[in-house]
């Protein structure tokens, strides 16, 4: 119960971060590019 709970927010938590880290970098790449 709980431990499922812990799970699913942290998996969701680190696919945000995951996804904000591309973003930038992908953001960052196109900035040096230019």
């Amino acid at each position: 119960m709980i431990v499922e709970v812990v799970l699913l927010a942290g998996w969701t938590f680190l696919w945000l971060c995951l996804g904000f880290l591309l973003g930038e970098r992908n953001a960052g790449k196109d900035k040096s590019d230019d």
